[in-house]
């Protein structure tokens, strides 16, 4: 039994030339695809051996527009004619972005009318009286409704939508009409009504004979025309029906195939071949990407090295080509790559959307000067066409700095700082939005051919290259048409109708195919053969695809007219598998077995009837991944020689020299909580990643609550307050918000520019005004008191005995003020909290959940002031929880422990045990054992 039966091309080309020799120079050979007429003109030079004149070699398409006096006019075309005509008909201003889909689904429909040869007027008025029949439907019982519902399918009986649609129906035949006419006018078509046309008028063809080969179903157009050629006794036709599956009466594959050989007989016999034993593996896979992987071993197993056009990678769904070709083994050299890929899933379907995102975001000041949002700005340098290799570094410091300064709008010109960005962030508008784009590409293609000129093998860096040039094409198009039609829109409108356009774009990759591994749809295999066959997606739904064309014609209709069906494409995608899998001899079918929305997990009908139906051994594996957890193991930090010198830099050997770092309360604090987290912060200084925040978290409250108590009070610096004076500042609401701009401009906004609040931002400052305004008038309770200062800085140095070194610690104090000789330190925090304390040694304990630092904070805070002072004064300290300030009318205080000399014995001698710890070198920084602790840290996916 032989290992490999000759490919069906390879058949036809050696009985014609063995029949005919030289004289097929004077005939024309028709295939469904060029592909195909490729494989079949390689076979014929192989068997002639010698030189000669090519025969016309072409596709259906291409053979019958050159023999018609009208040009196929490109679907975007005829969306923008069909749309003119369909609003002076209709006289409705509906946008052209909406009436895309539904222009798609007419101008399918008028096509499919034309190529089944139907009575459009018939039709068309049938599928009126359906709709006039809906309208209707409240006049029926529900038994009458019931009746109509099962005949026809699309019935609805809710009035609502019929009244929406039904002038729609009345004008279904006029714009057929007015729309062929006008092409016929401009000498355009469709290819249905091209076809059409030539069935009416008569073809005639000067070749010596026309050669159809590699059909299947076939329009009644195309029966006619074939009709034609065959009575003037110009046309022969081949037919691939070898395959037992396609000639079993009872698979759909067969459903053509009677009436095809019947009225297109062959005029040369083709001997059947023998059919070889088949390997078939069915191999399930819980991951899409996971074929591609599986299919990488597949090729190994087959000798990757090898592989070249008689092994084929069939992709049933395209979104799968990317990983495909990085699964690849290195051993497979050239790759030919046939096939749509949906421009959908490609990075330039990203970019277009980022740069329409962006030019919606722009906004103008009063100066003229264009601003961006930043999440469309950094999506754009962040973008793989864009944040290449020699800008990355450049790139990157230009995020850095927008997420440092918070830049929620970034001026246009701080980003033009080379030729791409500056075309990229040039404001634009509607009339320019197609030429804004075109020039961006334009220079990304320029850049990719650089490189590709570099690199001529970088199968990523040609197909990068190719999706930019459809885009380009596409949009060059479009601008063409939308000069000149000029349909009127706006920026928004056109930002979707390119979107929508562009998410219809099929990327045609039509490589040489007489030479390596061959990687193609489904479609793509028509007429070809090969020894290996690697088919993934084989799954019910993708394989064949279960989905149904909108149309406007009713499914009982289009079974009546003679239109396509459902039926019909379920028995060509039969036909196109069975023919194929004939004369493959080693077969692999990847079938996704996970069940989410688009997929059932459940492997292809094929199979089942291979298996059942035909008898045909199939191995079937099962591919499993190892997804065990590893262990999450304790991170230890000892201090080696060199942790132990960046941490000596808080400390030094004598009170009179000032170490370069210093701790704070925060930093203390940190260490209590979480060990390991102090010294990712403060020993290695490792800062969380910087980002632009939209809403004004707490930090940024507080700080701009600090800074507008900071400069209400700066002219009263060692002054008295009296009640008079905080209700002058009470009354001052303009000072008050020009403060609290000023303070979102330098924490929030972080420029100088200062901005009008809007939204959610003038909404929080609202907020800030009657806290701050709240805060006075409590205040006015404790008159007078003697002002010493707000945000009072002050550091001290403190002795360490076991390390016999001076640990320099410093902090800000928020107010310090004076009243009948005693001191009082106050801190503002904006959130809540509790002012008791169990005792000083609680205040010290990492594990004790809703520890009160705030309490070790003001305590740090007294020690700090004696330092700096140098007077023991008396001492007390006092926390405001600003979202406390409307729920009482006195001042939360710490009472009454709020004095520090009463605790400041034993609180110092429980700060020196924790300074102890963190400069003792046999003890290591160490992971927190209350994980409430972990909730906030920037630190925690460390540990994880």
């Amino acid at each position: 039994m032989s290992l490999y039966m000759t490919p069906f091309l390879q058949q036809l080309a050696r009985i014609f030339y063995q029949t005919y020799k030289e004289e097929v120079s004077n005939f024309c050979f028709v295939f469904p695809n060029r592909r195909s007429g490729l494989f079949f003109e390689k076979y014929l030079i192989e068997e002639a051996k010698m030189t000669f004149f090519s025969p016309q070699i072409t596709t259906t398409t291409d053979f019958f527009s050159q023999l018609s006096q009208s040009q196929i006019e490109d679907k975007m075309g005829l969306l923008f004619r069909l749309y003119t005509i369909y609003t002076t008909i209709s006289k409705q201003n509906e946008s052209f972005d909406s009436f895309v889909s539904f222009g798609e689904i007419l101008l399918r429909d008028f096509d499919d009318i034309d190529k089944y040869m139907v009575d459009a007027k018939d039709l068309f008025q049938n599928v009126k009286d359906i709709q006039h029949i809906n309208y209707i439907s409240d006049y029926l019982t529900e038994e009458q409704k019931a009746i109509i519902q099962r005949f026809w399918t699309n019935f609805n009986p809710e009035p609502k939508r019929q009244q929406d649609f039904l002038a729609t129906w009345e004008i279904l035949h006029p714009l057929y009409t007015a729309f062929k006419e006008d092409l016929n006018t401009n000498k355009l078509a469709y290819e249905g009504m091209m076809l059409r046309e030539l069935t009416e008028k008569g073809i005639e063809v000067e070749y010596q004979k026309v050669v159809f080969i590699g059909f299947n179903a076939l329009s009644l157009v195309e029966k006619k025309l074939f009709l034609q050629l065959k009575k003037q006794q110009k046309a022969d036709f081949y037919w691939d029906y070898e395959a037992e599956f396609v000639q079993d009466n009872t698979n759909k594959a067969s459903i053509y195939m009677a009436e095809n050989v019947t009225l297109f007989p062959s005029e040369l016999q083709i001997n059947p071949q023998e059919t070889p034993e088949k390997y078939v593996e069915a191999i399930a896979v819980p991951s899409s990407v996971g074929q591609a992987k599986h299919v990488h071993q597949i090729l190994e197993q087959l000798g990757a090295d090898t592989v070249g056009t008689e092994t084929a990678v069939v992709l049933s769904n395209e979104n799968i080509l990317l990983p495909m070709l990085y699964s690849l083994p290195d051993a497979v050299g050239k790759v030919n790559i046939t096939m749509g890929y949906p421009l959908l899933f490609t990075p330039i379907k990203e970019l277009i959307d980022s740069l329409l995102q962006l030019q919606k975001s722009a906004t103008t000041n009063g100066k003229g000067a264009t601003f961006f949002y930043y999440k469309m700005v950094v999506s754009l340098l962040s973008h793989r066409y864009i944040y290449t290799d020699e800008k990355s570094d450049e790139y990157k410091q230009l995020i850095s700095k927008i997420n440092q300064n918070n830049w929620i709008r970034v001026s246009s010109t701080a980003l033009q700082t080379d030729t791409l960005l500056s075309l990229i962030f040039s404001p634009t508008d509607t009339d320019s939005l197609c030429g804004y784009l075109l020039a961006i590409i334009r220079h990304l293609l320029a850049l990719k051919k650089e490189n590709t000129e570099q690199d001529t093998t970088n199968t990523t860096l040609l197909m990068e290259q190719e999706f930019l040039y459809q885009c380009y094409t596409s949009l060059q198009r479009m601008d063409d048409l939308l000069h000149t039609w000029k349909i009127p829109l706006n920026l928004d409108t056109l930002s979707k109708l390119i979107k929508r356009i562009l998410t219809g774009i099929a990327i045609p990759f039509e490589g040489e195919p007489l030479s390596g591994l061959q990687i193609m749809g489904m479609l793509e295999t028509r007429c070809l053969d090969f020894e290996n066959l690697i088919i993934t997606s084989f799954n019910e739904g993708t394989f064949p695809k279960n989905e149904t064309t909108p149309s406007f014609v009713p499914y009982n209709l289009r079974r009546g007219f003679g239109l396509p069906t459902t039926e019909h494409q379920d028995a060509i995608f039969a036909y196109h598998f069975y023919r194929l899998f004939h004369r493959a001899s080693k077969v692999y079918l990847l079938y996704d077995t996970r069940t989410d929305m688009l997929n059932s997990g459940e492997k292809s009908r094929y199979i089942t009837q291979l298996l059942l139906g035909y008898g045909i051994p199939i191995v079937q594996k099962t591919v499993t991944y190892n997804t065990s957890i590893a262990q999450t193991k304790a991170i230890t930090i000892e201090k080696t020689h060199s942790v132990l010198e960046k941490l000596n830099a808080y400390t030094t050997d004598s009170d009179t020299e000032i170490p370069t770092r210093a701790l704070s309360a925060s930093s203390i604090n940190t260490y209590i909580n979480c060990p390991l987290q102090f010294y990712f912060s403060h020993i290695e200084k490792i800062n969380p990643t910087d980002s632009v925040s939209e809403s004004v978290e707490a930090n940024i409250f507080g700080s701009i609550f600090h800074y507008v108590m900071e400069q209400l009070f700066a002219p009263y610096v060692n002054k008295m307050i009296s009640k008079e004076v905080l209700q002058g500042l009470a009354k001052n609401k303009d000072t008050i918000d020009s403060l609290i701009q000023r303070g979102f401009a330098k924490y929030y906004f972080k420029q100088e520019t200062i901005f009008a609040l809007q939204g959610n931002n003038y909404l929080v400052s609202q907020v800030i005004r009657k806290y701050i305004i709240q805060l006075l008038h409590i205040e006015e309770t404790n008159m007078p008191f003697l002002h010493i200062q707000h945000e009072y800085k002050c550091e001290g140095l403190f002795f360490i005995s076991n390390i016999k070194r001076f640990a320099r610690i410093k902090g800000s104090i928020d107010r310090v003020q004076t009243k009948e000789g005693k001191v009082m330190l106050t801190d503002y925090k904006t959130g809540t909290g509790k002012v008791k304390y169990t005792s000083i040694p609680a205040l010290f304990d990492g594990n004790i959940k809703q520890r009160q630092k705030d309490i070790l904070q003001i305590f740090l805070y007294g020690w700090l002031y004696q330092q700096a002072t140098k007077t023991p004064a008396d001492i007390d300290g006092q926390i405001i929880y600003i979202r406390e300030l409307f729920k009482s009318n006195n001042l939360n205080q710490l009472s009454p422990e709020s004095n520090y000399q009463k605790v400041q014995d034993e609180y110092l001698v429980h700060l020196e045990q924790c300074l102890e710890t963190i400069f003792d070198p046999s003890i290591p920084f160490t992971q927190t054992t209350c994980l409430d602790n972990c909730t906030y840290c920037s630190f925690k996916q460390i540990c994880r």
